[in-house]
């Protein structure tokens, strides 16, 4: 990873690896690497590692795709169409959400087919089931690609990563383990519950961008999210599905993880103003709890923000805190001889 671009390596059978360049075109144009020959010209730059490791190979296939990501008006039809997987939308290939897109699009797909035989199909559920589903694409996207910019950036680039499994695996995917985003109903239900931590998600992205251009002073060694974030590991474990499906029970749990994303968020922040502003720390010593909607990296809007005056209990974030903060260190500003 690099600022803004990453590389993937991904084996295939029997003994191949398939090579991706995926890059902000703003940040590295397209013409550089739309060739083979440019292609291995540009990691050579970027990426001497790997382009070393690709001298002597033999080169099986080469394609290229400007403009992958792509959203639309409308992927499900009253009169009996459905676009899936790449003929419908594509987020990035960023943490591999085309599958969930694939999940999500199937279980619409289906529940389309199947009020359609009933004769209970309407427009309106067909036009309920475009907007969860351009939605969901269409927010999964700009939470992509807003980090290209600040790829280069290891320690912004890992708390991101951390915000985006608490989001993901405590909002977006349960609702699929659980089948409650086929019910407009329950939907709305779930929906009034995570409105919330949307506008905490959109505040949060900013404060990544902000920190990412300014640069972060913290460094770590390897950080395994699922062995090192116990939290956010039982989170997970907890909103898997049941084997006795019980929505109250899910909306129960759901509550919970909402109440743990809005610490998590805390707990960035403070070690966003620790890093940036450690002067501004102080004036947390007697509030430590904040507006977690609020949250931003512009101390002269805190106030005006309203990110004294938090809307829920204030609660100890002092173990959530350790889990985090022990994985990162300052960088060494040493000259060594």
């Amino acid at each position: 990873m690099g600022r803004g671009y990453w590389v993937w390596l991904i084996p295939i059978a029997p003994d191949n690896t398939s090579v991706g360049i995926v890059a902000d075109e703003s940040i590295h144009p397209f013409e550089q690497y739309r060739t083979f020959e440019g292609a291995l010209q540009w990691l050579s730059h970027n990426e001497p590692l790997i382009a070393a490791a690709l001298k002597g190979r033999t080169i099986l296939d080469f394609k290229k795709l400007k403009n992958y990501s792509f959203s639309s008006r409308q992927i499900l039809s009253l009169k009996r169409w459905a676009c899936v997987g790449e003929a419908a939308v594509f987020a990035d290939p960023y943490y591999s959400v085309g599958s969930n897109m694939i999940a999500f699009t199937n279980g619409f797909t289906e529940r389309l087919i199947q009020m359609d035989y009933e004769g209970v199909l309407t427009e309106e559920y067909v036009d309920f089931a475009n907007r969860f589903l351009l939605t969901l694409n269409d927010a999964l996207t700009d939470t992509i690609h807003r980090t290209y910019p600040y790829h280069h950036d290891a320690a912004v680039m890992a708390l991101k990563t951390i915000w985006d499994y608490y989001i993901g695996w405590c909002t977006t995917d349960p609702q699929f383990y659980h089948d409650c985003y086929l019910d407009v109903k329950l939907s709305a239900v779930i929906s009034s519950i995570i409105s919330p931590s949307i506008v905490t998600h959109a505040r949060m992205l900013t404060l990544f961008e902000e920190w990412g251009s300014q640069g972060s002073g913290l460094t770590f060694d390897f950080i395994d999210y699922i062995e090192d974030l116990p939290t956010l590991r039982e989170l997970h474990i907890q909103m898997l599905p049941s084997e006795k499906k019980d929505f109250h029970v899910f909306l129960r749990k759901l509550r919970n993880a909402i109440a743990r994303i809005e610490e998590v968020a805390q707990v960035i922040f403070f070690l966003a103003v620790g890093d940036l502003f450690p002067d501004q720390l102080k004036q947390f010593e007697e509030r430590p709890w904040i507006n977690s909607t609020a949250i931003s990296l512009r101390p002269e809007q805190w106030t005006k923000d309203g990110l004294f005056a938090p809307r829920s209990k204030p609660r100890d974030l002092t173990a959530l805190t350790r889990e985090i903060s022990q994985l990162f260190r300052r960088k060494s500003t040493a000259v060594e001889s």
